[in-house]
């Protein structure tokens, strides 16, 4: 079982961190646990399924195929930090095993701009 905070594939030192974000995780360096704070300020969420896909579909774009999450994150956090995707999905990948799930997983990503922080 891996617990986000040991996880080290979701490390990353601050001076990698773009300024903008800094801010977020308190001027700390990148960490499993600091990565949660980024769901405090709303700059990350995680959903279960294939959100993405469906609203594609809905306006007729073909799909080739479907995802098992779809991350919503900040242009702030995408741009951020370093390989930001991969990082992302192995957090979801600590989630997972954390409850003794270690399937493969596939995941969207959208990119949103939060105005409010």
């Amino acid at each position: 079982m891996m617990f986000v905070d040991k996880n080290e594939a979701l490390k990353c030192p601050i001076d990698q961190i773009d300024d903008e974000l800094k801010q977020f995780i308190y001027f700390e360096d990148l960490t499993g646990l600091t990565l949660m704070h980024l769901f405090a300020w709303h700059l990350l969420k995680i959903v279960e399924g294939d959100v993405m896909g469906s609203a594609l579909e809905s306006i007729e774009i073909n799909i080739s195929s479907k995802a098992d999450f779809t991350i919503y994150a900040d242009t702030r956090v995408l741009n951020g930090i370093p390989d930001s995707h991969n990082v992302l999905k192995e957090m979801v990948h600590s989630f997972l095993r954390y409850n003794d799930d270690d399937r493969d997983i596939s995941v969207n990503f959208v990119g949103f701009r939060n105005y409010d922080v």
